[in-house]
């Protein structure tokens, strides 16, 4: 069930970098620190959370940092942001589960859904990175490019380690 769990989880990604590289964010206080695979872009955003897209355009991956108590908010915030986006929301796709990340437990939650594009993934979850600190990810990807780049977001989820 974990691996299941982490293997939608990892269905999550974003853009086009020439080498892997590892970020740490927010970068004037790292709480957490992820590689974007070679080929895909990523960025600090605004926020102070990382932003990736896979080569092709068709993953997007966010990790945002939430205080423990401001959870609630950050995902209504983050489905807020996908429906911005134009992504809808299945509702009667919904699976729960949770898991650990590099012993982080995380509690996640998938969907069926559609954008401009057509059939799409849609993963939220919340990674416990420290007792004050959660990590939010946000995670949308076409079905065909959710397979296609599937072992880059498992590397990318993979690679999610709390700042030490």
């Amino acid at each position: 069930m974990k691996t299941l769990l982490l293997g939608a989880l990892a269905a999550l990604a974003l853009g086009s970098a020439a080498s892997a590289e590892t970020l740490q964010f927010p970068s004037d206080a790292p709480v957490a620190s992820i590689t974007v695979p070679e080929g895909w872009t990523g960025e600090e955003t605004e926020a102070g959370g990382i932003q990736a897209f896979s080569p092709d355009e068709t993953v997007s991956f966010y990790v945002d940092v939430a205080a423990s108590e401001s959870a609630e908010k950050v995902l209504t915030d983050a489905a807020s942001f996908l429906d911005e986006n134009g992504v809808t929301i299945d509702a009667a796709s919904q699976q729960d589960g949770t898991g650990t990340i590099n012993g982080m437990q995380a509690g996640l939650t998938s969907w069926n859904g559609q954008d401009e594009n057509g059939p799409v993934k849609i993963t939220l979850a919340a990674v416990t990175a420290s007792p004050q600190n959660l990590l939010i990810i946000t995670y949308w990807a076409s079905q065909e490019g959710g397979e296609t780049n599937d072992a880059a977001v498992q590397a990318m989820v993979n690679s999610l380690t709390p700042a030490p």
